[in-house]
């Protein structure tokens, strides 16, 4: 195969990875409740963020470590931000996030292009070293996907408790329920029925008057804790992809799409006459 259709062939993939996230963070916006509700439905979410957080990590790896020269990186990582913006919505807020995006991806590749000339031997230790940046920004739009629809429910409708909460404080008080036998199931429901209404008028409502005035920054609070619990979780999977890669890159010469070149360098040092 031709160098120029290798170098489509991973384009191509890094732009079908940045139209999947770019349909995740669709997800995420769309779904944001999932995460306020902590439905089982979440699963199925989480598991799509992480899944193209690792295809967007794999291919972008790849593209950073064969695509010279650098030119090369920074189209392809260009029409992948364009993808992403395809597989999201065009509007002020995500054109901001995708590139951001973009500039990280640029320092990301130009960071390993840089350790990989300076290195004797090929490794995959430079896209390891420089991959926590990239999946941070990558994190940062996931996050901004939350934000933008959280802050839109708010802007229309007002803060509010989320449900899942009153479910919770309704099953705490159901067990205890349980443990008195002389209560009959009719006034059981009468008196959780009553301490539904108490819990509205005395708690909640009160709640949401003082949180009020200040409910438009509670959706960048929201956004900036998923942050850091994002960071947490990606911190301890990050491995994932770097081994995708030590198999991928193997196989790309055992496969001869990729080669491995050995250079003979001019070296000057300076030593006493």
């Amino acid at each position: 195969m031709a160098k120029p259709l290798k170098i489509l062939f991973f384009a191509a993939l890094l732009i079908a990875a940045g139209y999947f996230f770019g349909s995740i963070c669709a997800r995420v916006n769309q779904q944001y409740q999932l995460i306020l509700s902590l439905s089982k439905d979440l699963m199925s979410l989480v598991f799509g963020v992480l899944l193209a957080l690792g295809t967007v990590a794999v291919a972008a790896g790849i593209v950073a470590v064969l695509f010279r020269p650098f030119w090369v990186c920074i189209v392809a990582f260009g029409l992948s931000t364009l993808a992403m913006l395809f597989g999201w919505e065009w509007r002020v807020g995500t054109s901001i996030l995708a590139l951001l995006y973009f500039f990280v991806s640029l320092i990301y590749a130009r960071g390993i292009a840089q350790e990989l000339d300076n290195r004797l031997v090929f490794s995959v230790r430079p896209v390891s070293e420089s991959q926590s940046l990239f999946i941070m920004a990558l994190s940062v739009v996931i996050c901004g996907a939350f934000y933008f629809g959280y802050a839109a429910q708010i802007e229309k409708e007002g803060f509010s408790i989320p449900s899942s909460f009153v479910e919770v404080a309704m099953t705490s008080m159901e067990k205890q329920f349980e443990q008195q036998p002389d209560l009959t199931p009719a006034q059981r429901e009468e008196v959780l029925a009553k301490f539904r209404q108490e819990f509205e008028d005395k708690i909640k409502k009160p709640i949401e008057d003082k949180v009020k005035p200040y409910e438009r920054f509670i959706p960048l609070a929201v956004a900036i804790g998923l942050l850091q619990l994002m960071v947490f979780v990606t911190t301890f999977l990050s491995w994932i992809p770097i081994l995708v890669l030590r198999l991928v890159f193997p196989l790309l010469t055992a496969l001869k799409v990729a080669k491995v070149v050995t250079e003979t360098r001019e070296a000057k040092r300076l030593t006493l006459g």
